[in-house]
């Protein structure tokens, strides 16, 4: 499913897209595919649209990153994974911030020979399959550890896992334990003289 990402007018009127396999919005131009100034109250990453079955998720990258989708005209905050479709507008920044609205691209013209009928027929194992396998995956996104889960996946294949904090974090937690390691071995040893 391709779909577009309309800036609103007063942030230029810019058409972004089509995305058919998500997009990621953030001030880091090297990871996102939308990049918006950090002036803005913009993270690196701060957000990513990804399709799950036949619809949209909107992820939000960090518990502070503040992201809004208007609900009947009204912003409303998302800090977890939200089911998101054509038509609905999302705020980066604020209440008041970088309003994008979601458009699905149009699907491309049926085949001339093609005629339709106007009435389904039976639905098809593979159709049946086709739609368990996607209300499985949205019942998955909903589940706090899906979500995270998603989330680990996105910052891992974004590159987000270079980001300087977390590589002093790792080189400090590895050094730490090979130090308590060491420390045990060495009393280990000194206990056995």
């Amino acid at each position: 499913m391709s779909f577009f990402l309309d800036l609103s007018p007063e942030h230029g009127g810019t058409r972004f897209g089509p995305f058919s396999q998500g997009a990621t919005l953030g001030s880091d131009p090297a990871r996102c595919h939308i990049t918006l100034p950090a002036e803005l109250g913009i993270r690196s990453v701060h957000a990513w649209i990804v399709p799950v079955g036949s619809g949209l998720t909107l992820q939000v990258s960090e518990p502070d990153a503040v992201v809004y989708v208007l609900s009947a005209g009204r912003p409303v905050p998302i800090h977890s994974s939200t089911a998101i479709g054509s038509g609905d507008s999302l705020l980066l920044g604020g209440p008041n911030g970088v309003k994008f609205t979601l458009q699905f691209a149009a699907p491309p013209p049926a085949h001339p020979t093609q005629q339709k009928s106007g009435r389904r027929g039976p639905p098809t194992a593979s159709a049946m399959a086709a739609e368990a396998k996607r209300q499985a995956e949205v019942a998955l996104m909903t589940t706090k550890s899906g979500a995270q889960a998603s989330h680990f996946l996105h910052r891992l294949q974004s590159g987000a896992f270079t980001n300087p904090r977390y590589v002093i974090g790792a080189v400090i937690a590895v050094g730490g334990a090979l130090f308590t390691g060491c420390s045990g071995l060495l009393a280990l040893i000194m206990s056995q003289l």
